[in-house]
């Protein structure tokens, strides 16, 4: 069969030739005379490969000379259901030749799912070192939502790391979320879960220095009510962290000098011990370096 012959779907034709796509039905790097296999994407390009390529990169094709859904047609092509962009792409990496741009979660589904498909396992490989590029990784919940879908335990990781700066709840990441199986949600939100506990009970247990020492923390009815505002001021500080790291399971607005925790440690180190007027309560800037430390040591990645 000669890859110059035959035509393409009118619709396809147009919208490829305008972009110089398709040589007389044949995507133009894909028309080689000596090719013995013709595939035909659903819109009706052609593509002229080589037996031998698709037996080395197929296990389907190197077992059955065939690939999974095609029908053979009046001219001998393999008619297969996927589209032009996924089998240029496919055939690109099998046949060492200049990769395609995939900066989009919907091309790099369609060619993972068709390679999983035909049983080619080198073009999820290296797909899988492009799933990091800014692009991808701008939009870590849908890279997340595809690194569980094809089983990438450790691009699965790194995403879910990415999340903990996204709003779940947000109107563009619920879909997203919906498409997903439930055990690779919820381990997003256990790691939040996680996140958040850990800081809670940090600072419930955290031993803070400074003259609040002297103060009754286990009789109350004692306590003067000097004290018992500072023991307020200290549950209202835990309050504010906790708040914060559940809305942001990052921590990001913890520290710095947009924190919202600022209010609170400005009144915090104006707030004077009633025992020893000259000392402050808390001490205040080795709490900011053990809550630091904390936040560097909590859970990063899903379990």
């Amino acid at each position: 069969m000669s890859p110059r012959s035959g035509t393409v779907s009118s619709f396809a034709f147009d919208i490829l030739e305008a972009t110089h796509l398709v040589d007389n039905g044949f995507h133009v790097d894909f028309c080689t005379q000596g090719a013995d296999v013709v595939l035909k994407s659903s819109e009706g390009v052609k593509f002229a490969t080589h037996s031998f390529i698709l037996k080395i990169a197929s296990g389907i094709y190197r077992r059955s000379t065939s690939l999974p859904d095609a029908i053979v047609d009046s001219e001998g092509a393999l008619l297969l259901p996927e589209d032009c962009r996924t089998m240029n792409a496919i055939l690109r990496m099998i046949s060492g030749m200049e990769l395609p741009s995939l900066d989009n979660f919907a091309d790099l589904e369609k060619v993972l799912l068709t390679a999983k498909k035909w049983d080619m396992p080198g073009p999820p490989s290296i797909i899988r070192r492009m799933t990091l590029s800014p692009s991808l990784l701008d939009d870590p919940v849908r890279l997340y939502a595809l690194a569980c879908k094809v089983g990438w335990g450790e691009a699965a990781a790194t995403a879910a790391t990415l999340t903990l700066d996204v709003d779940l709840e947000h109107e563009e990441v619920l879909p997203i979320l919906k498409g997903m199986q439930s055990k690779d949600v919820l381990k997003l939100l256990n790691l939040r879960t996680r996140r958040r506990d850990e800081l809670l009970n940090f600072l419930i247990s955290y031993d803070i220095k400074g003259c609040l020492n002297h103060l009754s923390h286990s009789n109350k009815q004692t306590a003067s009510d000097h004290e018992l505002s500072i023991q307020w001021q200290w549950k209202a500080f835990i309050f504010t962290a906790f708040i914060a790291i559940d809305r942001h399971p990052s921590g990001k607005t913890l520290l710095g000098p947009n924190s919202v925790l600022q209010c609170d440690l400005d009144d915090m180190r104006n707030t004077k011990c009633p025992s020893c007027p000259d000392e402050c309560s808390f001490d205040v800037d080795g709490l900011l370096k053990a809550l630091e430390r904390k936040i560097a040591e909590l859970p990063r990645t899903i379990q």
